[in-house]
């Protein structure tokens, strides 16, 4: 870790939230988009969360489409696209959407909206991923409905999320050598699989990520809102099934 200690996001402590100044997901992520990819927690997502999504949806059968919601700056899509699926992307920020774009290319699909009003698609999917965006939303309801409809029958459903087991009340995202905060609706695994299958969705397995089974822990100090004891997990990535 360089002396000049970058923003660590998500290692805000608990606090009252009236103490706190929120920035809604649209402009917060337009102003981090370009400190963005070089964020001390996105190393940490990049090595712990996205071989686990990429082995998950691997052992899917007949996956050729696949629609990224909350695609950010593309990196997780632009495995998925490199690994032959066919990707379309949705995110809030146009600003995370142009990096989307220099990464993946001209021809990416690439669709700013919200997930908590999603559009209406010709065709279905065959799976609709969604990394660490739930926590933004304050109706999951609207947007777990929204997913469903964009599912092809027997579709999955892909989601990673932060766990409210981990010490953070909210999400501090880099902007240069400063940050800004955004409101954060904690969530437990509990809570995501009960509204799940309110909206129609089976849950098929789910894995936590704690200290133990992490595959990449920084050094002590470093984001230091992880519980190395393991008795709090970081996330948690759930696999749900379209139920008919």
């Amino acid at each position: 870790m360089s002396q000049a200690r970058k923003p660590l996001g998500n290692e805000m402590p608990t606090q009252d939230s009236a103490t706190l100044r929120f920035v809604a997901p649209r402009p917060a992520y337009n102003m981090a988009a370009a400190s963005y990819d070089g964020w001390d927690w996105q190393t940490f997502w990049r090595l712990n969360e996205v071989p686990l999504l990429l082995e998950a949806i691997g052992r899917l059968t007949n996956v050729r489409s696949i629609l990224d919601v909350g695609i950010g700056t593309g990196y997780l899509a632009k495995c998925l696209s490199d690994l032959g699926y066919d990707v379309t992307g949705i995110d809030v920020s146009e600003n995370m959407l142009a990096i989307a774009r220099d990464r993946m290319g001209c021809d990416a699909k690439l669709i700013q909206g919200d997930a908590q009003r999603m559009p209406l698609f010709k065709t279905g999917f065959d799976v609709v991923l969604c990394t660490r965006v739930l926590s933004h939303i304050q109706d999951i309801e609207a947007a777990l409905q929204g997913f469903y409809r964009a599912l092809k029958p027997r579709g999955s459903l892909l989601i990673s999320d932060i766990d409210a087991e981990h010490n953070y009340a909210s999400t501090a995202l880099p902007v240069g050598a400063t940050s800004v905060v955004v409101e954060t609706h904690k969530r437990s695994l509990d809570e995501l699989e009960e509204a799940a299958r309110s909206a129609g969705f089976d849950l098929a397995c789910s894995h936590k990520l704690k200290a133990e089974n992490l595959l990449w822990l920084p050094e002590d100090g470093n984001l230091s809102s992880i519980d190395r004891s393991g008795s709090r997990s970081v996330g948690y990535i759930a696999l749900l099934a379209k139920a008919e």
